[in-house]
């Protein structure tokens, strides 16, 4: 499912935010769904900051259906922002054929900040999560299910599976029942309307 048209089927993607947003696990998400239920091979990269909470946190992913051969990113053809640091901290990678997926209700830029053929996408991830389970923290589960729905470099299924391998259902009173599947879902609604673009 890999989308790179230089012929290796090599995609990089960068996801990039603070501590305590969830970049990481994301990122593992999307990498064991590659690996496992797509049949993908991934390297997974994963960059702290100083701080645990708030500091800068980056996880770069390789996808391909090949022999993956050197282990790092070079230009990312994604890149992933749900901070407004991390915009700043990664806007030097974007060029005329990456996409942007960000954080519509966290990051502000302005159009001429980006590159001409640059593609940006994105929705009020962590509002979205606010309003719909009051709570911010599975605002990374509805960025996967917008990510998986509009870049289509995974598929959905496997990032269903690889979810419920890492994040078992949740329920009780404050979370709601398998609130981390009910955010994905609400995120892929999300991401609907960029994949049929």
């Amino acid at each position: 499912m890999t989308d790179k048209k230089n012929g290796t089927g090599r995609t990089e993607i960068r996801l990039t935010g603070v501590g305590g947003q969830g970049v990481i696990l994301a990122g593992a998400v999307l990498g064991r769904a590659a690996v496992i239920y797509d049949g993908l091979n991934a390297i997974l990269n994963k960059e702290y900051g100083a701080d645990i909470r708030g500091g800068d946190v980056s996880t770069d992913l390789i996808l391909s259906g090949e022999k993956i051969v050197y282990p790092s990113v070079l230009s990312p053809d994604v890149i992933v922002t749900l901070a407004q640091s991390a915009f700043k901290n990664n806007k030097k990678w974007l060029r005329d054929e990456s996409r942007l997926v960000y954080d519509t209700g966290l990051v502000r830029f302005e159009k001429e900040e980006l590159p001409k053929g640059c593609t940006a996408l994105g929705a009020p991830f962590t509002a979205l999560a606010d309003g719909a389970f009051h709570r911010t923290d599975v605002a990374n589960m509805i960025f996967l299910g917008f990510f998986t729905a509009a870049i289509r470099l995974i598929s959905t299924e496997a990032v269903q599976k690889a979810l419920a391998d890492l994040l078992p259902p949740q329920s009780g009173e404050t979370s709601g029942p398998d609130v981390n599947f009910q955010a994905f879902e609400l995120g892929l609604k999300e991401g609907e309307a960029f994949s049929r673009a």
